[in-house]
């Protein structure tokens, strides 16, 4: 979803042969209008990376078979390319909620191994790159997220994803927007955490639970303080479906999910920057299975995917209400 409500709807087919010509982007109006269909070239087990922006998408395109890497397009709301720039193998592609997106590539060059940060703006147009510290791929990367000032958070696993007795090291560095590195700094959770819980916080910064516990990260800072009592208390007594903006950016929607991946009733509670209960509302469950989690899109429009399986053919089905929490 961008900013105006626009959607972009994948369709992936399972079936061999055709897994290749028979994967489709749906550009559709918020009113559902369909504006542009796409085929996609991508090999059947890549997944669909598309970010939604203020007016447009920022999508990666696999190259065709026989080509190398992968190319970062710039596409309107009918679906057609307004730019396309040709990038290395992407190991994380992530909004930036400044505007654009930062992807992160590998660099074999120089008989070294390290990962390459890059901005790119609204466009498609490249801002910075920049190394990040080697000691990132000492282990597993968790996390790479971007706050509300879009400056970039990496969190990676030192010890081990399947180690579950030690406590666990974690390791953090920070960039910010204009491309400036910080220095890495440590973490150590309890044993078993293989990674660390984010939430983007309004205004920039990020919630972090670590060892069972609620905290705060500044932004650019490398300690935590404690997160106030009303997120900690949110978090444990709700089963979170994803916590996400509304209402431009300053408040957050909590959605509370069912155990079940059968649908049933979805509840969202939105809070003040400060925890202040806005209220609550409740979204009637779609018909069929919720393999996939509901979303809050960049207007706030509130979507539910669900899909419905006769045999080997499957429909998937999508409902939204557009601009509900902006």
């Amino acid at each position: 979803m961008n900013g105006s409500g626009a959607l972009a709807l994948s369709r992936l087919s399972h079936n061999f042969p055709n897994a290749l010509k028979d994967n489709v982007d749906d550009f559709v109006s918020p009113s559902g209008v369909l504006r542009g269909t796409r085929s996609r070239g991508r090999d059947l087990f890549s997944p669909v990376v598309m970010i939604g922006r203020l007016n447009d998408f920022l999508d990666l395109e696999e190259q065709p078979v026989g080509s190398s890497g992968t190319a970062l397009q710039s596409l309107n709301v009918e679906g057609e390319v307004l730019s396309s720039t040709h990038v290395n193998t992407v190991e994380k592609f992530v909004e930036d909620p400044a505007g654009g997106a930062m992807l992160l590539t590998d660099d074999f060059s120089d008989d070294q191994d390290l990962f390459v940060l890059t901005s790119y703006d609204e466009d498609g147009e490249k801002r910075f790159s920049t190394l990040l510290s080697p000691i990132l791929k000492r282990g597993f990367l968790t996390s790479v997220m971007v706050d509300r000032l879009g400056n970039t958070l990496f969190i990676c696993n030192l010890s081990g994803e399947s180690a579950t007795v030690a406590p666990q090291t974690f390791a953090l560095q920070w960039v910010s927007h204009d491309g400036t590195v910080l220095p890495i700094f440590q973490l150590v959770g309890a044993p078993g955490n293989s990674g660390i819980p984010v939430v983007t916080r309004v205004g920039s910064g990020f919630f972090v639970e670590l060892s069972g516990a609620w905290m705060q990260l500044e932004p650019l800072a490398s300690t935590l303080s404690p997160a106030p009592a009303w997120l900690s208390a949110a978090m444990r007594t709700r089963n979170a479906g994803g916590v996400f903006m509304a209402r431009n950016g300053r408040a957050y929607a909590m959605i509370s999910l069912a155990d079940s991946p059968q649908c049933s009733e979805q509840v969202v509670d939105l809070f003040a920057a400060d925890g202040t209960s806005c209220g609550s509302v409740s979204f009637p469950a779609p018909s069929g299975s919720c393999q996939a989690p509901p979303l809050i899109g960049y207007d706030g429009t509130f979507a539910q995917p669900s899909n419905h399986c006769d045999g080997s053919t499957c429909t998937c089905n999508w409902r939204w209400w557009t601009g509900f929490f902006h």
